[in-house]
C-alpha cells in the first residue's frame, strides 16, 4: 500500500462511499503482518519509496509463496533476491507478471 492508496480509502470515507468499519479493515495490517516465519513490513514503501525485497536464501518455497501472497495484497512491485529457478516458477504460478533475471556471477533475482 503506498500514499495514494490511503488517500483513496480516506477520500472515500470523506465521501461516505466506504464505511469506516471498511477502512479500518484495509488499513489493520499496516505497518506490519506476523507471519509467524515472517514479519512483512507493508509500510515501508510508504516511509521509504520501496516495498521490503524478500531475502530468498535460507526460506522454504512455502515461506516466500507466503511472504509474496501479503506482499501482493498490498503492493505491485516486489523483489526477491537470491532467488533460485524453482522458487520463480512458484512464484510464476501465484503472479504471472513476475520476471526472472539470471546473473552469472551474482546471486539471481525476480522481480513482480
Amino acid at each position: 500500500m503506498n500514499k495514494e492508496d490511503i488517500r483513496v480509502i480516506l477520500e472515500k470515507v470523506k465521501k461516505g462511499e466506504l464505511e469506516v468499519d471498511a477502512a479500518a479493515s484495509s488499513l489493520k495490517d499496516l505497518p506490519f503482518k506476523d507471519l509467524g516465519f515472517a514479519k512483512v513490513d507493508n509500510h515501508r514503501s510508504l516511509r521509504n519509496g520501496f516495498p521490503e525485497v524478500i531475502y530468498c536464501e535460507g526460506k522454504s518455497l512455502a515461506e516466500i509463496e507466503g511472504i509474496v501472497k501479503e506482499m501482493l495484497k498490498h503492493e505491485n512491485n516486489i523483489l526477491a533476491s537470491r532467488a533460485e529457478k524453482e522458487v520463480y516458477q512458484r512464484i510464476k504460478e501465484i503472479a504471472p507478471e513476475a520476471v526472472y533475471h539470471e546473473r552469472p556471477k551474482q546471486k539471481n533475482y525476480f522481480n513482480i
